[in-house]
């Protein structure tokens, strides 16, 4: 890989890094229902699959010494772990009181069925 070869590829982790955080944004903002939330769920997915080739790539490439800017990559991971762990914590929450509140609704139109 020549030098304007990593750079273009730090770039673009950088790219990449930006979009999947706002991706994680907006996840969070998007109710569980909603049909957005499945089409950013995939956009995150694809991002973080492109972000982890460009991270090999880089990784493989034997001239490739900048310590920096892999340890830049590594806070980027645990950042992204971190959020997207919160982000699954808040809608699996979310997806359990839907179904909570789902299952008390019916109970309530049983016992009102039965007057």
């Amino acid at each position: 890989m020549v030098e304007v070869g990593v750079n273009e590829y730090i770039n673009l982790l950088d790219d990449i890094n930006s979009k999947a955080l706002l991706v994680l944004d907006k996840i969070n903002s998007v109710s569980a229902e909603d049909e957005l939330s499945s089409s950013l769920v995939q956009e995150l997915h694809e991002l973080i699959e492109k972000r982890a080739t460009l991270l090999q790539a880089l990784v493989s490439d034997d001239d490739f010494t900048d310590r920096e800017a892999l340890e830049h990559q590594l806070i980027l991971s645990q950042r992204l772990t971190v959020k997207s762990k919160k982000v699954l914590s808040h809608r699996l929450s979310l997806l359990h009181s839907n179904t909570a509140a789902k299952r008390q609704i019916k109970a309530y139109q049983a016992i009102e069925s039965n007057r």
